[in-house]
């Protein structure tokens, strides 16, 4: 698309990345790799699970790892209340869920044949493996619940973590997430300013239209840096948001990729000068 309706600018892309990660982790991802690309434009694509992810007490909770031997790009907050920024824990540790027991090997056998020859077998494998995961992440939360290193308060509940940035009244523990995600902005700011590209942020269509999305947009704006807002693009399209994800998981799919690359393409469209 960027060929065809700007060929002046030459875009190019490359995307980097890992599951469980928010902007904090990913500076790691943008020293190591990306700055020798040498980037006119870095885009910070924001989902729900940033919130907690930006804040290692709680990507504890969520991932199963000791939230003091995090495997990323990790930041904490010192007595004066300052950041500082920590590298990767090596030998980080993630608490080993007892699974059912494993199946007869006839059986194993069976089921890799069927997913080989069958895409319905395939697809029920899969929402089969989304449900032992969900059962796993639940045990590691109650766990944690007995480790007076967590917030309590968020062990326990049964709805996911981030949809706690919703709430009107946020806890403790998620104003402390806050304030770590305006830390890993300032970050990415700094490394912006020194690096000399533009730094744009894409919130996706996960980001919902409440609170959760305000709150980072008023992080953003506190920071004079621009919003790419997907949900507000599929609506002037006259799309639905359920027609970016897949049927059975909240991932976007061939239309979503389709709606924030178009996204991301009209902004660039309207901010020529800033793209170099």
């Amino acid at each position: 698309m960027a060929r065809e309706r700007l060929p002046a600018l030459r875009v190019a892309t490359s995307a980097f990345g890992h599951p469980s990660t928010g902007q904090i982790n990913q500076l790691g991802y943008y020293d190591e790799f990306v700055s020798r690309t040498s980037p006119h434009v870095v885009v910070l694509v924001f989902v729900r699970n940033d919130f907690p992810d930006n804040y290692y007490v709680l990507q504890g909770l969520t991932t199963g790892y000791d939230r003091d031997r995090l495997p990323w790009t990790t930041a904490r907050r010192n007595a004066d209340g300052a950041f500082s920024m920590r590298i990767p824990h090596y030998g980080a540790h993630r608490d080993n869920v007892p699974t059912d027991h494993p199946p007869h090997p006839l059986l194993a056998a069976v089921r890799r044949i069927a997913v080989s020859t069958s895409h319905f077998a395939l697809f029920l494998d899969a929402k089969l493996q989304v449900i032992a995961n969900q059962r796993a992440q639940a045990e590691r939360r109650l766990r944690r619940a007995q480790d007076p290193r967590y917030p309590h308060s968020l062990v326990d509940r049964k709805r996911s973590i981030a949809r706690t940035f919703d709430d009107a009244r946020l806890p403790e523990a998620a104003q402390e997430a806050l304030d770590y995600m305006g830390f890993a902005l300032d970050e990415w700011k700094t490394r912006a300013e020194r690096d000399n590209f533009v730094l744009v942020i894409l919130a996706t269509h996960t980001m919902g239209t409440h609170l959760r999305f305000e709150r980072m947009q008023a992080l953003a704006s506190a920071r004079d840096l621009p919003v790419v807002d997907q949900r507000a693009y599929i609506a002037r399209q006259n799309g639905r948001i359920r027609d970016a994800t897949w049927a059975h998981d909240g991932h976007w799919n061939a239309q979503g990729h389709q709606w924030a690359a178009e996204a991301l393409l009209e902004w660039l469209e309207q901010n020529r000068d800033a793209c170099g």
